[in-house]
């Protein structure tokens, strides 16, 4: 390397004189075929994709938006739980105060409306506080009782309490509007409340069916019980929500109810938008995952640019650093991680916070950065090109013109043709040409250095090689030759490759100035002597 770059000093300084010698010159020219040569490697290696690290940037980039998911949603999910246990513990102690203070048992609360309107109020603030406090649409409380017991569906319909905000589209708790949905009017009227269009007085606890499980096997403790359920249609609405499902447990392990907190699709699109990204937006999803199926249709998605996320399952296949995702029609790269939002002995399902990339977005930037890289290369391979020719020119152009001079016999050394050993034996020449009497020994000591060389050179040409340069000597043109030896042209082509090595000349035309310059100096017959022993 050391030496390469000197050579390259030594080029520039030759340059600046305006002189350089032809081993130079074409090495300079061979320097800007390598450069050619290069450039197109290059660009078939592009062409491959070996310098293409989208998929490794793409893997970084979900990796770090996963990261960012699997935090916020833990978050805000561990802080739903916690509020919900209190929320539970809460109604446990009040239902227990109303029952002490009234000498009444839980079941005594059944078909007996006041005691029922006492209760809810007493248990509405904390039902609104863990509301306001929490990022949710919703919460909840269902007590095991109910108003009428000799209605047909009593034993389904539930008394409680269900706040739902009405304005979630900002997302922001601290300005967005309470609606009664489940519940008492007069618990509305006395809190200033608005009813839900779709308000009934209870539950109707068969389209709950966590609710009736709970029931018929009550758990011991509310903290080591609370679990999320999977997505359903809320009752009466339109809506998807997922439901935080905490036991209400009396001191002496009674089944009260349950109590929680509600997360609809339309809450959580808005509160996990699209993430953008050089390579597409990123969506979050929270969903059941399980044997290697994301089922997005039973999980809350983030929002998608462009419309709702496609709630469909997903098959995962890991491949490289990434996961894709496949369904019919549709093709997400991702990644995924598995999370604890349920009690551990509630853990039936299998949650996952999962964030996804549409193929077709990445195939859209893979497309615009290999446009990229193409463009650049032309450009390059162009500028290469037109290097090349340029420098070509710059070596062959003043060959040729002298060469057309000596044959004219129009010589004139007043300008100089950029090459040393050309300019001195045009020199040569024209003294030659005016009389002046020279032997071979009286040549410029650069002159004569270069025709021993050559001369010296032809002693290594097979006799094949000598017969087929001594017909160039001779006169003839490369296309009479195979007549001639009685060779094929491709034999002829073969020799000439071999000759223009040996003598190291790059072409005919450098072989013929070589012969010419020869004969005009009275050398020529060194060569034909050493064709014919």
């Amino acid at each position: 390397m050391q030496k390469y770059f000197k050579n390259l000093k030594i080029l520039w300084q030759q340059l600046r004189n305006r002189s350089i010698t032809m081993q130079h010159r074409l090495m300079l020219y061979f320097l800007s075929i390598v450069s050619v040569i290069l450039g197109i490697l290059l660009f078939a290696l592009a062409i491959m994709g070996i310098f293409s690290f989208s998929e490794q940037q793409l893997g970084q980039s979900l990796s770090m938006g996963l990261d960012r998911s699997v935090g916020q949603i833990t978050e805000q999910i561990d802080y739903i739980n916690a509020q919900g246990i209190k929320l539970s513990n809460q109604v446990s102690t009040e239902l227990s105060y109303l029952l002490q203070k009234n000498d009444l048992s839980f079941q005594d609360l059944n078909d007996n409306p006041a005691y029922i309107e006492e209760l809810q109020q007493s248990v509405y603030s904390s039902l609104n506080t863990t509301l306001e406090l929490c990022e949710c649409s919703g919460a909840y409380i269902i007590l095991d009782i109910t108003t009428n017991s000799s209605l047909s569906n009593a034993a389904e319909s539930r008394s409680g309490l269900y706040l739902r905000r009405t304005s979630v589209n900002d997302c922001n708790p601290v300005f967005s509007e309470t609606a009664l949905f489940r519940g008492i009017k007069e618990v509305a009227r006395k809190n200033k409340l608005e009813l839900h269009n779709r308000w009934n007085m209870e539950f109707n606890t068969k389209k709950m069916p966590f609710y009736q499980e709970l029931r018929e096997n009550p758990p011991s403790r509310a903290v080591d019980s609370y679990f999320w359920t999977k997505k359903m249609t809320l009752t009466g609405t339109w809506e998807e929500v997922a439901f935080l499902v905490v036991p209400i447990i009396g001191n002496q392990g009674e089944f009260y109810g349950v109590c929680g907190i509600e997360l609809s699709s339309l809450y959580f699109r808005l509160a996990y938008p699209s993430a953008d990204s050089k390579f597409g937006t990123l969506v979050t999803v929270l969903a059941p995952y399980k044997e290697n199926i994301l089922h997005l249709s039973q999980g809350l998605c983030g929002a998608e640019r462009g419309g709702k996320f496609t709630e469909i399952p997903l098959h995962s296949n890991p491949t490289r650093q990434l996961q894709v995702y496949t369904a019919d029609g549709c093709r997400y790269f991702g990644l995924h991680q598995d999370v604890s939002i349920s009690a551990p002995q509630m853990g039936d399902i299998q949650w996952t916070v999962a964030v996804l990339l549409s193929t077709a977005n990445y195939q859209s930037y893979t497309a615009r950065r290999r446009l990229i890289v193409f463009t650049l290369f032309i450009i390059l391979l162009l500028i290469l090109i037109a290097v090349s020719v340029f420098l070509s020119r710059r070596y062959v152009q003043p060959i040729t013109q002298r060469i057309q001079a000596i044959q004219s016999g129009n010589i004139n050394c007043d300008t100089s043709t950029g090459l040393s050993e050309l300019d001195e034996l045009l020199q040569f020449l024209q003294t030659q040409k005016q009389n002046i009497s020279m032997d071979k020994n009286e040549l410029p000591e650069g002159i004569q250095e270069m025709f021993d060389s050559f001369i010296e050179r032809t002693k290594d040409l097979t006799d094949a090689e000598r017969n087929i340069l001594g017909y160039y000597i001779n006169g003839y043109q490369i296309a009479e030759i195979p007549e001639l030896a009685y060779i094929s042209m491709s034999t002829v082509r073969k020799h000439n490759r071999s000759i223009y090595e040996k003598l190291e000349v790059s072409s005919r035309d450098e072989l013929m100035l070589y012969i010419d310059l020869l004969r005009r100096c009275g050398r020529i017959d060194d060569i034909t002597f050493h064709q014919t022993t």
